[in-house]
């Protein structure tokens, strides 16, 4: 069967068109990127693509490679080979509409926290078994690995020409929604499916989360925006029912978004219907407001919150 990954259609439970027609499996001319190792440039031989858990992963190599190790090993760090993988992931936009971006990639045994610019919003990525796609990887440019006392300089640019190995893990399964509330950006609704209550050493929190957030240490929030692909935070400092902060992120999003401040008068900031009592369980409230956050690229997304939730009291976070 054909995976054929446009992105709007693969996040159709979002609103995204149906798939298109599956492409022809004929090889385009073949194509790899150029890559420089220390200022030695290194011949590259293959390139495969697959998908797990949702994202595309792309690796090229000197070396032959088969679809068979790319799905059961990991990107080999041995003498004489050069080898690496970039993972490519959904990059939503501040009008809700979504494009691909490069999120990690992988040298050796050294991975990267990157999350690089976005790509083309036509991008086509087909990991059918045998199946051929052009992928850019310019925009990974140089990358420094640092390996023990070792740091190596790789360069990288032009197109891969990836056939498809197919798909390792399939995308986690939808979660159900929390009652009616929603986090808007642009034109796109999106439902909230877990909301927590937790008070920590700054004050009252509540996040409200497009996917899994868990309570537990006090770092569990920056955790949950890498896991959940919307997380929004608004942090109360007083008993008031609107927030003195609103921060927006999740792995849908360029890397870390700052935060906005409100003023306590802010009639259109978030706002919560009531806050947790003392020994709660769980609390179902009222969302509204709306906010903004600017991301590292310089990209600002106005968000709103409607709706309700229940949401889960977590212990008391109160320890630094």
């Amino acid at each position: 069967m054909t995976r054929w990954f446009l992105l709007s259609s693969m996040l159709a439970a979002c609103g995204g068109a149906p798939p298109p027609p599956a492409p022809s499996s004929v090889a385009p001319p073949s194509t790899l990127p150029l890559v420089t190792l220390n200022g030695t440039k290194i011949e590259m031989t293959s390139a495969v693509a697959y998908e797990d858990l949702g994202k595309i992963h792309l690796r090229v190599s000197s070396a032959k490679l088969d679809c068979a190790s790319a799905l059961t090993t990991g990107v080999a760090d041995v003498a004489g080979r050069t080898e690496f993988e970039v993972w490519l992931q959904p990059r939503l936009r501040p009008d809700g509409s979504f494009g691909w971006a490069i999120g990690d990639d992988e040298f050796g045994s050294a991975e990267h926290g990157f999350t690089g610019p976005a790509l083309s919003a036509d991008l086509r990525v087909d990991v059918a078994p045998g199946h051929h796609s052009r992928i850019p990887v310019t925009a990974v440019g140089t990358r420094k690995i640092v390996s023990g006392e070792e740091t190596r300089t790789l360069v990288m640019w032009g197109d891969a020409d990836a056939m498809g190995c197919g798909v390792r893990r399939p995308p986690e399964a939808a979660q159900a929604s929390n009652r009616d509330g929603t986090i808007t950006i642009g034109a796109k609704r999106f439902p909230i499916t877990q909301a927590k209550f937790a008070r920590t050493p700054t004050g009252l929190e509540l996040v409200l989360a497009t996917g899994e957030v868990m309570c537990g240490s006090h770092d569990r929030f920056a955790m949950a925006s890498s896991i959940a692909p919307l997380v929004v935070t608004l942090r109360f400092d007083d008993d008031g029912p609107r927030p003195t902060r609103a921060h927006l992120g999740g792995r849908w999003l360029h890397d870390v978004f700052d935060d906005t401040r409100h003023a306590h008068d802010d009639a259109h900031a978030p706002a919560i219907s009531e806050r947790p009592r003392a020994g709660a369980k769980e609390l179902e409230v009222s969302l509204s407001g709306a906010s903004s956050s600017t991301s590292e690229d310089k990209l600002t997304y106005a968000y709103s919150l409607t709706g309700r939730v229940v949401a889960q009291v977590c212990p008391d976070q109160l320890s630094p």
